[in-house]
């Protein structure tokens, strides 16, 4: 915050899937305690009252899935065209969005420059690569074996070491099960495939945990992101720390050999064929926030 901060300038803090898998006063006492250090401290450093108050909320998926939306359609809003779905994968959660005008039930509807906008969200909590992670070594326990190299000892593959070496294809079939047993039963799911099933191919882009992913692995389509995340296979853990190189660090490789296969899963099942379609944004950071921020910078 510069010095041209008006008086009275309010402060939003709201808080995403983190803090919708904690109970509700739990995420209540973390927020309270996160926006009195944050007034605190912005306040001292302008040595000025400038916050008038403070908003705390824990958001829904589909408002952080709309937020994205938001963010990555940004150029498309201000300057009218073709708007993007929009994907974003974290730790915790996985967002959809897209526009289809036939979906009147949406409440995302909005009317900006003359242009009538319905968005369809979709977010699943539990779907994000950490939490699929650990649920998807308790359902199948093979997974730990084919989804990390032989001789990883880390905390991301749950202090299991395994006995075989990484192999994608295994991997991407335990996550498809996972998928398949988590969504194909969930009616918001299931009427967003049917919608994208009836509506021309559009293009999409994948941000946060996607983006970070595919730049790790230097790949830059989905196509790619299984041939990269494959040259590691029937590989021990010190050959693929040897293929790594410096360029990588370790914490980070050894996380997306496991994400790589996850999240390919996850575009071909949500986007069937069309996973020709998605592109990797590395504009939009990690966060809602920084999202949001993206958005009303352009404008």
């Amino acid at each position: 915050m510069t010095a041209h901060v008006p008086a009275n300038t309010a402060l939003y803090l709201d808080a995403t899937a983190g803090l919708r898998l904690v109970r509700p006063l739990a995420a209540k006492t973390l927020l309270s305690v996160a926006a009195a250090t944050m007034t605190k401290r912005i306040n001292t450093a302008q040595h000025v009252k400038v916050l008038s108050a403070v908003h705390q909320a824990v958001i829904s998926g589909d408002d952080e899935a709309f937020y994205f939306w938001l963010a990555i359609n940004r150029h498309a809003l201000f300057h009218p065209a073709r708007t993007a779905g929009a994907l974003d994968m974290g730790g915790a959660s996985v967002e959809a969005a897209f526009q289809d005008q036939s979906a009147k039930w949406s409440p995302y509807q909005f009317t900006f420059k003359g242009r009538h906008y319905t968005i369809v969200t979709f977010s699943w909590l539990g779907g994000g690569l950490d939490q699929a992670r650990v649920t998807m070594n308790g359902y199948f326990p093979s997974n730990r074996a084919v989804c990390f190299p032989r001789g990883l000892w880390s905390a991301y593959a749950t202090r299991f070491q395994p006995k075989v070496n990484y192999h994608f294809a295994a991997c991407e079939h335990n996550a498809e099960a996972f998928l398949s047993q988590q969504l194909a039963h969930r009616r918001d799911f299931r009427r967003m495939t049917m919608l994208l099933s009836t509506k021309p191919a559009m293009p999409w882009f994948a941000s946060a945990g996607f983006y970070f992913v595919v730049r790790d692995l230097k790949a830059n389509s989905v196509m790619q992101l299984k041939q990269h995340a494959m040259r590691y296979n029937g590989q021990s853990w010190q050959a693929v720390k040897k293929q790594g190189g410096v360029a990588v660090p370790l914490i980070y490789l050894e996380q997306k050999l496991f994400s790589a296969a996850y999240q390919y899963a996850f575009l071909s099942f949500l986007l069937q064929q069309h996973t020709d379609r998605v592109s990797f944004q590395k504009n939009i950071d990690w966060t809602a926030g920084v999202a949001l921020n993206h958005f009303f910078h352009w404008h």
